[in-house]
């Protein structure tokens, strides 16, 4: 029997010593396919190219290499630049696959180019045999600092989806399959919110509002990013906020429903327009939480 982990240390002892690509040898082939097949990994449905990549993110972490990019691995691999963007392409997709990480959220071919990456702890755990149900036991919730803190966490894995998605349609295009996944890993963590909540006798003042007002999953998340950014000292602008809950150019243009004056949140004084006098609604107009609401929600 074969640990993933055994076969990507074998190839990566191999790596620089077989001829124009450190891969080209019947040995580190055979060794690729057969980590291709074997199920701890079948899943993912790995050809030998992306195994060669593996084998050398495994060596150079184990190298404690202070930075592991797309260029080094290509120049480890010992690739002709004919190929050299075939490899970003591999490379993004064991991204997309949450093979390899990157703290970085819009994927563009010049921007892996540039990161630094790792592998997906999740992916990690996985081919070294650690227990692969990582889902903690729900338990109901003692604080509401542990409540909201639960929740931030969702509005900056919401902000993780939609960065940079809107800088231009090309951007757009390119990235629309991560966003849908970052969206599903927000869905995930409402999703286990509300499973604690359900288990939860304590009445949480966020939780008590969005019974009251029945907010939608964009009302919440306005509030939240205002909360946050109050927290950090800083300010939304509309713009950011129609970015933050769209999922599509047109989704720009019908969000600003949000933020007119008979919207739920601005009516019930819960946000506040920024405006002075007869100053219209723009996309520059500054958004803020009530203060009120604020303290109402995290001092509880």
């Amino acid at each position: 029997m074969f640990e993933p982990y055994a076969v990507l240390s074998q190839l990566s002892e191999l790596v620089g010593n077989d001829g124009k690509n450190g891969f080209s040898t019947s040995e580190t082939g055979n060794l690729c396919k057969k980590f291709c097949l074997l199920k701890e990994v079948g899943e993912y449905e790995l050809s030998p190219e992306d195994v060669s990549i593996l084998a050398i993110v495994w060596s150079m972490t184990f190298a404690e290499e202070s930075k592991i990019s797309s260029l080094e691995i290509m120049r480890n691999l010992k690739l002709t630049w004919e190929v050299h963007f075939e490899y970003i392409n591999r490379i993004k997709q064991l991204l997309h696959k949450k093979i390899l990480y990157t703290g970085r959220k819009n994927l563009s071919h010049y921007r892996i180019i540039n990161s630094d990456l790792e592998f997906h702890p999740d992916f990690l755990s996985k081919i070294l045999g650690e227990n692969e149900d990582s889902s903690k036991s729900i338990m109901p919730y003692s604080y509401n600092s542990e409540f909201m803190q639960d929740w931030l966490d969702v509005i900056e894995l919401q902000n993780d989806a939609k960065y940079s998605m809107f800088e231009d349609y090309k951007t757009y295009q390119e990235n629309i399959s991560y966003m849908i996944d970052d969206c599903l890993e927000v869905k995930k963590q409402i999703n286990r919110i509300a499973e604690r909540v359900n288990i939860t006798e304590e009445h949480f003042p966020f939780a008590e509002m969005i019974r009251q007002y029945d907010f939608d999953e964009n009302e919440i998340y306005i509030l939240l990013e205002l909360i946050w950014k109050e927290l950090i000292n800083s300010t939304s602008k509309v713009a950011d906020l129609l970015k933050l809950i769209s999922i599509d150019f047109p989704g720009l243009y019908l969000n600003r429903k949000y933020f007119n004056q008979d919207a739920k949140l601005v009516k019930n004084g819960l946000i506040v327009l920024m405006l002075t006098g007869n100053e219209e609604i723009t996309m520059d107009t500054v958004v803020r939480i009530n203060p009120n609401i604020e303290k109402k929600l995290l001092t509880a």
